[in-house]
């Protein structure tokens, strides 16, 4: 028992690691202005939930199927906010991988 509680404990004091965006998530920030600012946090709030589901449901961090899982459950949750961009089946890259 003592092991596990001294792992559980270390990994309680680590750090979390953050990464910098990337040029994917910038964009889908970009396109979402909502997104951390002042006011909005309720927004905010449930993207990460939805952050934290896909990543339980298997998803691929920043891939279309990720951000389109976010898109889809934002707009559900926040029908009235005046969404400025397309549907959430939109790819963020086009067919050679670049923005």
């Amino acid at each position: 028992m003592k092991e596990i509680d001294e792992v559980t404990h270390k990994r309680l004091d680590a750090p979390e690691k953050k990464s910098k965006p990337s040029r994917k998530a910038k964009k889908w920030a970009k396109k979402n202005p909502w997104f951390l600012k002042e006011g909005c946090e309720e927004m905010t709030e449930r993207a990460y939930c939805l952050h934290v589901q896909a990543k339980a449901r298997g998803f691929k961090a920043d891939s279309d199927d990720y951000y389109n899982h976010i898109d889809t459950g934002m707009r559900a949750a926040f029908r009235d906010y005046a969404w400025t961009h397309e549907a959430p089946d939109t790819r963020l890259e086009d067919n050679n991988g670049t923005s």
